[in-house]
């Protein structure tokens, strides 16, 4: 396929991902509706009200889907765990 072909020729990685939910996820909280499609080309999230172009959007949710099968080795964690920062204080001693 044309992929192949152009990784084998510049060089990469070709990493498959399940293309499940990655235009209706919203990229910054995770939260997926159909409802955050407002139009063809616009996303805007019913969750926090992120708002952005639909296509980059979900090509941002692919690119940590494929980050996540890199780290990881497994492709069920992209999807299925929704991380989240957490910020401690130091503790007094």
């Amino acid at each position: 396929n044309l992929l192949s072909y152009k990784l084998d020729w510049r060089g990469g990685r070709l990493i498959l991902i399940s293309p499940k939910n990655t235009s209706l996820k919203c990229r910054i909280c995770g939260h997926i509706a159909k409802d955050n499609r407002v139009k063809l080309e616009e996303f805007q999230c019913v969750n926090c009200g992120h708002t952005e172009n639909a296509d980059l959007n979900a090509s941002i949710n692919i690119l940590a889907e494929g980050h996540s099968v890199i780290a990881c080795g497994v492709e069920a964690l992209a999807s299925t765990v929704k991380q989240k920062l957490l910020i401690r204080k130091p503790m007094a001693v």
